[in-house]
């Protein structure tokens, strides 16, 4: 596994196709370097999700802070995204693509199944903002960058 980095922007980086997960991954270090990010500012842009693309490793990890910013982020490994319900329009920003804002229309709702990051299966139903987070962390698993949103790419 490469080193991790910060938050990247390199586009070649962020446009790879995230490998699932499986057990011969030694995922703690990920897991660490994203939980530290998930603290941090980045001016006066807060992280709310995180994929570990964006630390430059191809795994199909994501974490959402917790609703409300109340305890510690949630971590979802090979997420797969089960049922959506209803739309919302939003405007979305990347720390991987700093100074852009694209308008979005996501699902308002959202179930995902996957593992918690002690391997153990959940599923988790989230709405509004946190759904737009959840679907904008998911779309970096697939190499996909709001910009495409932006352009029609998607």
């Amino acid at each position: 596994m490469q080193p991790l980095a910060e938050i990247t922007t390199d586009t070649a980086i962020l446009r790879k196709q995230s490998r699932r997960v499986d057990r011969r991954h030694n995922i703690e270090p990920v897991i660490s370097k994203m939980r530290h990010l998930m603290q941090q500012h980045f001016g006066d842009m807060e992280p709310v999700g995180l994929s570990a693309i964006q630390v430059g490793v191809d795994l199909q990890i994501m974490t959402l802070a917790s609703e409300g910013d109340h305890g510690p982020p949630l971590f979802i490994l090979n997420p797969s995204l089960t049922k959506t319900r209803g739309t919302q329009m939003g405007d979305e920003m990347c720390l991987s693509v700093p100074g852009r804002q694209v308008r979005i229309r996501r699902p308002y709702q959202v179930t995902v199944a996957g593992m918690n990051d002690l391997r153990r299966p959940v599923r988790y139903r989230f709405k509004g903002f946190q759904a737009r987070v959840c679907c904008h962390e998911l779309d970096h698993l697939k190499g996909v960058l709001i910009t495409d949103h932006e352009t029609g790419e998607q």
